[in-house]
């Protein structure tokens, strides 16, 4: 069971039950539709194994995997509708189209696994890896805008804002 609670007022607003018991890897939600509250739109997008649910506050839920084994370890994920960016233990994200269904895209970011992920309206993917390093991609020309490192073993980076 995943519970959503509101940060501005603690109180809780929601509960959403998980498919087969599987763990909940990582979440988003839309924001803007939340602030609106505009409850037939608001949703939350999981990643929960291989799969990304989307549950909808009027408690209906969609669930769809990963196709052809291309969405085998996700380890985080962003949402910005339409899109849901995961960060995989390969190094790379995968772009799902949440209409289609579909991987969009395929982006290699860092030699090891992307640890955590943030995703911008801008279509910039900023994402950390258990290297310790951080990539920025752009969305509209699939290439690599930047990529920061250390020359030291600094480790994982686990959260990016």
């Amino acid at each position: 069971m995943m519970r959503l609670w509101s940060a501005e007022s603690c109180k809780w607003l929601d509960e959403y039950s998980l498919p087969d018991k599987a763990p909940l890897i990582d979440f988003d939600f839309d924001e803007g539709k939340v602030k609106l509250l505009v409850p037939s739109k608001t949703c939350v997008v999981g990643l929960v194994g291989s799969r990304i649910c989307i549950w909808r506050r009027l408690g209906t839920r969609d669930i769809f995997s990963s196709r052809e084994g291309l969405f085998t370890k996700g380890l985080c994920m962003r949402y910005v509708d339409p899109q849901a960016v995961v960060g995989n233990e390969d190094g790379k994200v995968r772009v799902f189209d949440m209409y289609s269904r579909k991987i969009s895209q395929i982006i290699k970011m860092h030699p090891g696994a992307v640890s955590s992920i943030s995703f911008s309206d801008e279509q910039l993917i900023v994402s950390g890896s258990s290297l310790g390093t951080i990539a920025i991609s752009d969305l509209s020309s699939d290439q690599q805008v930047a990529t920061l490192g250390t020359t030291s073993s600094a480790g994982c980076v686990v959260n990016l804002i």
